[in-house]
């Protein structure tokens, strides 16, 4: 045991020197940061030239908060209206009739015609696009990968939809509908891969949809009215509940949700920041923006689960604070190590042994692959536990629950 622990402050020591929080301040104007699959962040800069011309540029921010490269491009509009980073790190960029396609060095790779909506793209690199059609219509289609359209549903009676959500066995959107009794509520609709309507479920409360989340839970949809709705597979409501007086932001990796208030939105002159919670809407921390931010313009999630605020400010000519919170770092002492929960090894090899210490009673270890597939559950009942993990070569992540309330989580590397 006084080996694990000597190893533990040293791995402790070693991702406190690797992890820093920074709060830093910068002249130029972006909007949002793009993530990589290694943690690299790129933004969309916009400025004025000595000619008084505004200009867009490319800039590339190390884990230091530090602008180490520029590019200015012609290739994008400084009112672009939205963008998404794929799962092999290409940046698009929807850009008037046109979805451009960069590299993450801002290259310009290609343009695909862009019927308006929110994007997402499926393992087969195709496009699923949901947006508004008129007033009180939407619209779902699928795009191949050159931007030909492959099918299309019009949808009547509808306030508004979320923007599209892969599932294992398609793809779920949610729909705030309108009907004639005015009781106008929200529904979830799952389609298969072409386009064809599987399931079918609405919930009774006339609340805004604004955004549908996958966790390894199950799903999340949010509400402007600050309510969360879980659901299963098969479009079940699980349970609701009001979490705060307004979400219009919101995403998930792996375990949490994390909402926010948006720029310009009701928490305009009230506090705002980022809150992070579990799939039973337990709020696990709290992100504060900066005293000096004016709004939350976006939020950001890292590999390494490091929260990325992206806020606007008007102090001293600067015009944009970009801040990374690091997540909690266990700190134990021997005394105190049998009241919390570790794994050991950290990374482990294939078929090797998996030492879990906790004195927790009526727990559950989950551990999940990183597509969200459960690879194996261990009870842990108040006693170290050892166990062959047989996982294969590559990176899961684990969850720690009891009486339905994540107590840990984290990541497991097998070499």
């Amino acid at each position: 045991m006084k080996s694990f622990f000597s190893l533990l402050v040293l791995i402790t020591l070693s991702i406190s020197l690797r992890a820093q929080s920074f709060e830093k301040y910068f002249k130029e104007l972006f909007y949002k940061v793009h993530i990589s699959s290694t943690g690299d962040m790129l933004a969309i800069n916009y400025y004025y030239n000595y000619r008084d011309e505004l200009k867009v540029e490319f800039i590339k921010i190390n884990s230091f908060g530090e602008i180490y490269f520029r590019k200015e491009t012609t290739d994008v509009l400084p009112w672009y209206s939205g963008s998404f980073v794929s799962a092999n790190d290409e940046i698009f960029i929807w850009d008037q009739n046109q979805l451009k396609r960069f590299n993450f060095n801002g290259d310009l790779l290609d343009p695909i015609y862009k019927p308006g909506g929110d994007f997402i793209q499926d393992n087969q690199g195709q496009f699923i696009v949901s947006g508004k059609s008129g007033n009180y219509d939407a619209k779902i289609l699928k795009l191949s990968i050159d931007g030909q359209e492959i099918w299309s549903n019009f949808i009547p009676d509808c306030k508004n939809i979320t923007k599209p959500l892969a599932v294992p066995d398609g793809f779920i959107v949610g729909l705030h509908r309108i009907n004639e009794q005015g009781t106008d509520p929200i529904e979830f609709t799952k389609y298969n891969p072409s386009g064809e309507i599987i399931k079918t479920k609405q919930f009774y409360i006339n609340d805004d949809i604004v955004g549908l989340h996958k966790t390894y839970q199950g799903y999340i949809a949010t509400t402007l009215q600050g309510r969360l709705i879980a659901l299963n597979n098969e479009l079940d409501t699980l349970w609701t509940k009001k979490v705060s007086e307004f979400i219009e932001g919101s995403l998930a990796t792996g375990n949490w949700l994390y909402i926010y208030q948006l720029e310009g939105g009701y928490f305009r002159n009230g506090k705002s920041g980022v809150t992070k919670i579990d799939f039973y809407g337990n709020i696990n921390r709290e992100y504060e923006k900066p005293a000096l931010a004016n709004f939350v313009r976006s939020v950001e999630v890292t590999p390494d689960d490091e929260v990325i605020m992206v806020c606007s400010t008007q102090v001293d000519g600067y015009r944009t604070i970009l801040v990374k919170a690091i997540p909690d770092i266990l700190q134990v002492t021997k005394e105190q190590s049998r009241d919390v929960f570790n794994i050991f090894p950290n990374p482990v090899m294939e078929n090797n042994i998996l030492h879990i210490f906790s004195q927790m009673n009526n727990a559950t270890l989950s551990v999940f692959d990183q597509k969200g597939n459960k690879m194996q559950e261990v009870l842990i009942n108040n006693t170290d536990v050892e166990f062959n993990h047989l996982l294969k070569n590559g990176l899961y992540f684990y969850q720690l629950e009891q009486n339905n309330v994540v107590k840990a989580s984290g990541k497991i590397i097998v070499n």
